[in-house]
């Protein structure tokens, strides 16, 4: 059965359902970040992929054929990612984990927002790595990386970013399309996810279209799998109410700080 949950009070049946949950794991996307003023990806009023320029610049052959060019529309994004401040769901999140009632926060944005807004690290997962971190791509033989403020300090953004120690691009600690070269933490980040995901017992699905493939076929095999429940919130339609109990459309920040209030409360 789905459910078009209205947001001035959630369903007493979603609220029962969190409450009683022993492990609810949060999956969000750009959407959550929207609020704070970095635009989504796939959104159609500000979506970065609409620009196809923007779209070629998240793949790793095109930071592979120009670093030097990459980077400069990475400084662009990064500039408005530091200028951002936590939103009121990503308050509400923090809150959840903090009250056991979402055990993980699998997040697939790079700004670092949910560690911003106090998430604890053993309770976040950034399966698409993060901006903090600029690691040498002799990823075999080199293994240099540095913090990006750190390198900011000693350098500008029209600076070559290259290796200290051979000369190398330094890339950040991010994940791209197509991208076989990330620092193994990162991607050990990302296989985690979809095993974390299939062992919840719920699903909260947050400001994501869930187009990209991995988290796809995440949310499917787990809404599939014993028919456990996927809740979506997003204030569009979006891939994730194909396979959801809860289907959502407004806004994460009207809707988690509601839902926060209900169960724990």
């Amino acid at each position: 059965m789905y459910y078009n949950q209205a947001m001035e009070s959630p369903s007493k049946e979603l609220v029962e359902l969190l409450r009683g949950s022993e492990n609810t794991v949060a999956l969000t996307g750009a959407g959550i970040s929207k609020s704070a003023g970095i635009p989504t990806f796939r959104d159609l009023d500000d979506g970065l992929w609409l620009d196809r320029e923007n779209l070629r610049w998240a793949h790793r052959q095109t930071y592979d054929k120009d670093p030097q060019e990459w980077y400069v529309k990475f400084w662009q994004l990064y500039g408005t990612m530091r200028a951002a401040r936590p939103t009121p769901a990503h308050y509400a999140l923090r809150d959840m984990v903090e009250a056991s009632v979402v055990h993980t926060v699998v997040t697939q944005n790079i700004d670092g927002l949910d560690l911003l807004a106090g998430t604890d690290e053993s309770n976040l997962l950034e399966v698409h790595g993060h901006d903090r971190v600029l690691s040498c791509t002799d990823l075999q033989d080199c293994g240099y990386f540095i913090r990006t403020e750190d390198w900011l300090l000693g350098s500008n953004h029209g600076d070559p970013v290259t290796c200290l120690r051979d000369d190398k691009p330094l890339k950040p600690d991010i994940m791209l399309f197509e991208d076989t070269g990330v620092p193994s933490d990162i991607e050990r980040n990302f296989l985690k996810g979809q095993p974390i995901i299939d062992d919840a017992e719920v699903l909260l699905v947050i400001g994501t279209t869930l187009e990209i493939r991995a988290w796809n076929q995440a949310v499917r095999k787990f809404g599939d799998k014993d028919g456990k429940p996927v809740v979506a919130i997003n204030p569009n339609t979006s891939r994730a109410d194909d396979y959801a109990r809860f289907i959502i459309h407004h806004a994460a920040d009207e809707v988690l700080p509601a839902i926060r209030d209900q169960v724990i409360g």
